[in-house]
C-alpha cells in the first residue's frame, strides 16, 4: 500500500483517497521522516528531489512511498543523497504571495507521477 509524506497542505487536502502523513515541517525534515520510513522497509515511488526545483526555492516537499517488506538499498541511497543535497542549501524563504503557486507545483508533480504509475 502506498502513502504520501508531505508538508504541503494542498496535497493533504486534495489527496483524500490516499494515506497522507502531513507535518508542518521544513522540507529537510520531510526527507528525514522519509528516510526513517525507508529504514522500516518502505520503498520510494518518487524521487525525493523532483521537478528541477532547487531546495531553497520552495518550502514544500512531497514523497510517495510503498511497503516493500525489506530494506530497499536504492531508496536508501536516493534519500541519503537527497538529504545531503538539502543540507547544502540555506533554508527556503519565498514571498508569501507565491506560496499557493508553489503548493500547486508540488501537487502537480505528485499527480503527474501517480497518473503515469496507473498507466
Amino acid at each position: 500500500m502506498s502513502f504520501i509524506v508531505t508538508n504541503n497542505p494542498l496535497v493533504r487536502d486534495r489527496c483524500v483517497s490516499c494515506r497522507v502523513e502531513y507535518a508542518e515541517d521544513a522540507p529537510l525534515e520531510i526527507l528525514i521522516k522519509t528516510r526513517d520510513y525507508i529504514h522500516k522497509n518502505h520503498k520510494l515511488l518518487t524521487h525525493p528531489v523532483t521537478g528541477g526545483v532547487k531546495p531553497n526555492e520552495t518550502p514544500y516537499k512531497t514523497v510517495l512511498l510503498t511497503d516493500n517488506g525489506e530494506l530497499d538499498i536504492n531508496s536508501l541511497y536516493l534519500i541519503e543523497e537527497s538529504v545531503a543535497v538539502y543540507k547544502k542549501f540555506s533554508e527556503c524563504t519565498v514571498p508569501e504571495c507565491i506560496l499557493n503557486d508553489l503548493q500547486e507545483l508540488d501537487y502537480i508533480l505528485l499527480t503527474a507521477i501517480i497518473d503515469n504509475m496507473d498507466k
